[in-house]
């Protein structure tokens, strides 16, 4: 078994880092790139939640419009006539 250097027991995590870098094919971000890598992806979730709630709204008021509108030929219907 091959002795393990300071460097491995100071990052556990260091064998799943080096198996990611690998299958991408190039070596993982490290510091002000791995720090700039996350916030273009914080940033593209950030889009992405944006752009959902945009539609799930549009949605919403889409229904809305449609409920005033029959509220209104309801009420438009219903109203009661005045005398002549």
């Amino acid at each position: 078994m091959p002795a393990r250097s300071s460097r491995d027991r100071s990052n556990p995590d260091r064998a799943a880092g080096e198996a990611r870098a690998s299958e991408s094919g190039r070596p993982a971000a490290r510091g002000e790139a791995a720090w700039r890598a996350s916030v273009a992806e914080i940033a593209k979730r950030n889009d992405a939640a944006r752009a959902a709630g945009a539609r799930r709204r549009a949605a919403k008021d889409d229904e809305a419009a449609v409920q005033a509108a029959r509220f209104a030929r309801r009420e438009a219907r219903d109203f009661p006539q005045p005398p002549h």
